[in-house]
């Protein structure tokens, strides 16, 4: 969520208000329409409380004017050019076809007629910001909100003289397009927010199991992606593992603090997390995992949640977090396996010229012949790294599917689209290798496995080793967090706590010796995105010979600077890899010539099985991007796809499933204002301070550039960029070949021109790092080359916070193997062996 501060947003209500407050007696002799509809809301949804009646009413005449009900008998020739009129002129043409489908079906009129209000899409979007906001972020929107339902505050905002909620339809779209537009960047990081979390949640969010009625129309099928898994269907789903222990308590079994002892205490167990106690348990050591997120499995619920419910529960922030200034929509993982439960299984190595630049940084491990390529062998090993299951071109099979042996095994059309599109401008794509076991036609990784397929730190590492623990001696439940109650030493132990918040490191003599927090105690029966409140609370103190802080580049260096430690580039350097992205609206496959175009079903079969790397400018070699591509699911449709009107978006809608989208990651450079820093409302949360510089603009615009180039060397008719004031490019056909080509360029040149405004170019990161860098010196970094921190002994680090600098490329495997030199350094410390006799690769 955007952080509108405060300071700025009072200087720019009484700068506005000192110019405005004569104009608006003018205007209020005008007649603007009112519509008194929103008076009728008279409570807020359960659960909510950040707002009152009056803001939650400008909450919801917001969501109705992104999703209004529109009638059909309302729609007019003049209408639809009115809503593809400007810059979206030229697409008016290419979705005729949608739009006869909306005017002319029972369907379209149904879909049409049900809008943000009908689908309860306004009290969702309440919960979700009651749930997902720092309460400063919250207080900010609330005033926003309050200066909104005044006539003079909604004058000085949109321009018209009359609270929001009580405009027609008709001025509440322009007062949206005028926030968007705003040339004030907090009012368009305020509008950009508020439509990816109520356009996503309109199209997509559900009841556990459910469908809405409106996916037949939008040929959006994601209940077929976990058919075969509900259906019990033993061919399909792998071994079903013993769920890992959690230690359950009572009120009336504790003293007001639990007490734990561990050799190890692992804040995090994703990618770094899950590897490192995975190896020092395997060494016989006791290990501790604590974890802020929720414990879920393959078979409930990633069979049957839905998309708001699995991002509810498994992203930080519920999905909606945000860099301060909003420019940057930030994806990371929050729950047991962390980002690798809920990725999209790109495996990849450390590029050679980053691996080339640590080593010549004084980083000896990652020399030519350093510990890092043993390293990388062994966790592609661990987690099961093949390209078996990845993109195979069509021409691979006989009828064309691109599925060879295993019918199953869907790879969908957006992959297939770029590789061709790829051949086809002069470029090498790549087929992704991946981190899974016979994964079938699923598309559901982002949502977490529901077959058991993706070899997660939990699928193929923490639950097979917990199995085999089981079949040794073990200590009794009061005992089996105990150093001195060990039954096996040379097995070790792990006891995992999920839901439990880290608030500090303990230190004694410049050492880590613990880590104190709370852990929040739930009805795992409850069901939904939203969940009820802990039904109680619980302080926990966790003491341990070694630290290891594996939070992820954003909570790691927030729990540094929560436990005091003062090193100054704890948090600085952050790197983002910002991503931008593209899409084509392309004609569907005739079924009867499956050489008539891509069948693109883009939320199904494998989303990343192609890369084409090194799309570099000349003046910034190394530093360019990678276009890949992401899966499609109506959530990220809905939160991506630009907004103009309510009747634009519905017709959009209709042509999902024609969208081809690329994405471009980018890697950035590092500068040390970008940062992770603590919340200055005092609540310890972590904030995102990020600003895209000049340099990684270039090379952002040239990497969108680029997927255009693509996208017409294969002939698509169309394409858009994310920009919300940016028009989309259209093939016009009475061209010569000759003057379409100098069109395009025109247009390409009109992108390096306007460059990526803040809050108006949609960019978005799913990898996250650098925030603790590991270095040579103490002056350079906050680790050194184990992994351990210059300034607290026996505290280590195992995330993509140690990255000198960003990659450029998905970092999980480089995450895992750099964790996987730090546990030998832990095992060292502690005079104990890794155990080969407890690998896990042929369970």
């Amino acid at each position: 969520m955007a952080d509108i501060n405060p300071a700025m947003l009072h200087s720019v209500l009484g700068f506005l208000g000192i110019s405005a407050q004569l104009r608006y007696f003018l205007w209020r002799r005008q007649s603007v329409s009112q519509n008194q509809e929103f008076e009728s809301i008279t409570e807020l949804p359960d659960g909510v409380s950040w707002l009152n009646v009056q803001t939650f009413r400008v909450v919801s005449a917001i969501c109705d004017t992104l999703v209004p009900s529109i009638e059909v008998k309302n729609i007019t020739d003049e209408t639809v050019a009115a809503a593809f009129s400007g810059m979206y002129g030229p697409l008016g043409k290419l979705m005729q076809d949608d739009i006869d489908t909306l005017l002319t079906t029972e369907a379209g009129h149904e879909f049409l007629h049900s809008g943000a209000i009908d689908e309860g899409t306004h009290n969702v979007v309440a919960k979700t910001f009651e749930e997902a906001l720092l309460p400063g972020s919250k207080m900010e929107l609330f005033v926003l909100f309050s200066v909104l339902q005044t006539s003079l505050g909604c004058f000085m905002l949109t321009g018209f003289p009359v609270p929001f909620h009580h405009l027609s339809l008709a001025n509440r779209t322009t007062a949206m397009q005028r926030l968007r537009d705003s040339y004030l960047q907090p009012l368009r990081a305020f509008y950009q927010t508020f439509r990816r979390v109520t356009t996503g949640a309109y199209l997509s969010c559900v009841d556990r199991g459910g469908v809405k009625k409106s996916w037949d129309l939008l040929n959006y099928s994601p209940r077929l992606s976990t058919e075969k898994a509900l259906s019990g269907s033993q061919s399909y789903m792998h071994a079903k593992l013993p769920a890992l222990p959690i230690p359950t308590f009572s009120a009336a079994d504790l003293d007001p603090t639990w007490h734990l002892d561990a050799d190890v205490v692992i804040v995090g167990s994703g990618a770094g997390g899950g590897v490192m106690a995975h190896e020092l348990v395997k060494a016989g050591l006791n290990v501790v995992v604590l974890e802020k997120g929720g414990y879920h499995r393959a078979q409930d619920p990633f069979q049957q949640w839905g998309e708001a419910e699995a991002m509810a529960n498994t992203l930080e922030r519920g999905g909606v977090l945000a860099s301060k200034d909003g420019n940057i929509m930030v994806l990371a993982g929050s729950c047991v396996g962390g980002g690798t439960t809920i990725n999209w299984s790109a495996s990849f190595d450390l590029p050679e010229h980053v691996r080339k630049e640590w080593s010549d940084l004084g980083l000896k491990k990652f020399a030519v012949n350093g510990e890092y390529r043993e390293a990388y062998t062994a966790i592609n090993q661990l987690m099961h790294v093949n390209n078996r299951f990845s993109y195979r071109p069509r021409e691979s099979t006989a009828d064309g599917s691109g599925h060879d042996d295993d019918p199953d095994f869907v790879v969908n059309g957006v992959n297939h689209y770029l590789w061709d599109a790829s051949l086809a401008g002069g470029l090498k794509p790549e087929r992704i290798s991946r981190n899974v076991k016979k994964c079938v036609d699923c598309g559901n990784c982002l949502f977490g496995c529901p077959y058991g397929a993706k070899q997660s730190t939990v699928t193929a590492l923490l639950e097979p080793l917990q199995t085999e623990l089981n079949k040794r001696p073990s200590c009794t439940p009061a005992q089996s967090c105990s150093s001195s109650a060990t039954a096996s030493r040379k097995t070790g132990k792990l006891t995992l706590i999920p839901h439990c918040y880290v608030e500090r490191i303990l230190q004694r003599q410049g050492q880590a010796v613990g880590v104190a927090g709370s852990v929040n105690v739930y009805d795992e029966s409850d069901t939904g995105p939203f969940r009820k409140p802990p039904l109680r609370t619980v302080k926990l103190v966790v003491t341990a010979k070694i630290v290891v802080a594996s939070c992820g580049a954003i909570h790691t260096p927030a729990l540094l600077l929560r436990s005091g430690l003062k090193n100054r580039k704890i948090g600085k350097h952050l790197t983002l890899h910002p991503v931008v992205a593209s899409a084509s609206k392309l004609p569907n496959r005739n079924s009867s010539d499956p050489t008539s175009g891509p069948d693109l079903a883009g939320y199904r079969g494998v989303g990343m099985g192609v890369v084409v790397k090194n799309i570099e400018r000349e003046e910034d070699k190394g530093w360019g991007s990678a276009i890949e591509t992401p899966p499609f699911h109506m959530s990220i449709f809905g939160a991506g796809y630009f907004w103009d009107s309510g009747l634009q978006l519905k017709v959009g809608a209709l042509s999902f499933s024609k969208f081809c989208p690329f994405i471009a990651i980018s890697r950035d450079h590092s500068q040390e204002s970008n940062c992770i820093e603590l919340d200055a409302a005092g609540t310890g949360e972590p904030v995102i301070n990020y600003v895209v510089t000049k340099q990684d603009e270039k090379n952002l615009l040239h990497g969108l550039i680029q997927q255009c180039r693509l996208f017409r060397a294969a002939g698509a008719p169309m394409m858009i960029t994310l920009h919300e004031r940016f028009p989309p490019y259209v093939v016009d056909p009475s061209q010569t070949p000759k003057e379409e080509a100098a069109s395009f360029e025109a247009w390409l040149e009109s992108i390096r021109s306007a460059g990526l405004v803040t809050s108006s170019s949609q960019l978005f990161s799913a990898h996250q790092m650098s925030s603790c860098r590991m270095s040579a010196s103490p002056d350079e970094g906050v680790v050194d080359g184990d992994c351990e921190s210059w300034e607290l002994k026996n505290l280590f680090l195992a995330d993509a916070s140690v990255f000198p600098t960003a990659l450029g490329i998905n970092p999980m495997i480089t995450v895992e193997a750099i964790s996987y030199m730090t546990s030998k350094v832990i095992m060292e410390r502690l005079n104990v062996e890794r155990n080969v006799n407890l690998d896990p690769s042929g369970w």
